[in-house]
Formats: structure tokens, sequence, C-alpha cells
């Protein structure tokens, strides 16, 4: 429950796909189930390239076309890719019976690697500030003094509210690991540094 596995989908795509405990009874995701999805997109990523489960930023969620309400994960895997049909502004969701014979939700997305224009890779990281707080362009450059440096090869630039990073595209498997390390451990990063609330996304750019 609340593993994000992250498949291959072509050159283009990855297929993001991660199961939330079934609450309801009527095979439909109602709120409580949204927000513990909300909440394990926040908290999951593909430690590859710092991607968020699911895309994360997706607000339209489908009910898949099932003719059974008791697939497996790969049975329903397939029908949610069936219905995303190479659509990747959506999340297409299922019932399936988990392995021990619990219900639950698989949620599926596709979300698109991070692309190599020209000869570099960049990408922007987003803060946003929990609620009750906020966050102003001189916090950013503190955050960013915060965050462990990357290695040699990656630019950092402080630019509003976002922190940028760069290599060239020999570079580009430095930048995508060192991402991935620094969102896992974000929060230990700002742990009782008075951001710790924050929250974080990746945008490759």
């Amino acid at each position: 429950m609340y593993v994000l596995e992250v498949d291959e989908f072509g050159d283009e795509f990855e297929f993001h796909t991660i199961t939330v405990p079934f609450r309801g009874g009527n095979g439909f995701a109602g709120s409580e189930e949204v927000n513990l999805l909300n909440i394990c997109c926040k908290s999951r990523l593909n430690r590859n390239n710092g991607l968020q489960a699911l895309g994360y930023t997706k607000a339209s969620i489908v009910k898949a076309n099932q003719a059974s309400e008791n697939l497996s994960r790969e049975e329903a895997k397939k029908i949610i890719l069936d219905q995303l049909n190479g659509d990747d502004s959506l999340v297409c969701f299922s019932t399936v019976v988990s392995s021990s014979g619990h219900r639950c939700f698989l949620y599926g997305a596709l979300v698109r690697k991070p692309g190599v224009k020209a000869d570099t890779m960049s990408l922007a990281l987003h803060f946003t500030p929990k609620d009750g707080c906020s966050i102003n362009v001189k916090d950013v450059e503190v955050i960013s003094s915060l965050l462990p440096p990357p290695p040699s090869p990656i630019k950092v630039e402080v630019n509003g509210f976002f922190i940028n990073l760069s290599c060239s595209r020999e570079d580009v498997a430095l930048l995508q690991r060192h991402t991935g390390d620094l969102m896992a451990n974000l929060y230990r990063y700002l742990l009782e540094s008075g951001y710790e609330g924050l929250s974080a996304t990746v945008q490759y750019k």
C-alpha cells in the first residue's frame, strides 16, 4: 500500500501507479481517498529524477472502465493504460484486490520524462509553503544555502521563487540523480530551519 511503481512507457513517458486503501462502498474514490492520494503524491517520487508520483499537478481523475471490481494490480494497470491512451493530463483509477485480499484503489498516470533541449538540461525547484505560512524571494535564497551543493558540473541559480539547476548534455544523468536525492531528503535538509513545512516540485524545462 502507498508504494509507487514506475514503469517505462516508450521514449516520452513514465507510467506511475500507486495504491490507496479502499474506504467507500460504491466503488468510487471519495474525498478521503483523494486526500490520501494527495498526501502520497507529495511524499512519493521517482528517485532517479525527482519527479513526484503521478506528476502530482494533474487535476482530472477518472474511473477506469472495468468489467470486474476484483482485478489484480497487473490487470488494472493494463486497463488504466488502455484508457489513458497516451493522455498525460489525466489520473485514472481502478478498484483492485491486493495480494493480502484487501480491496484498494490503484491510481495510474503517464508522466512526461525530462527532456534535453539543445545541448543542456535545466530544471526548477518550486517551493510551496504550508497552510498559514508564506514565502518570499529572500526565503528562497536562504533555502538554497541550506541544500547540499551539487556536483561541480551542475550550475545553481536562484531566480525569484525558483532554484534553477542546469548542466550540459553529458552530465544529464548526474543532474537527475542529484535532483532525486535532493527531493527524497528535502525534509531532512530543512528540518529545524523554519522551512520544514515547505513542499517542492521539480519542473524540468
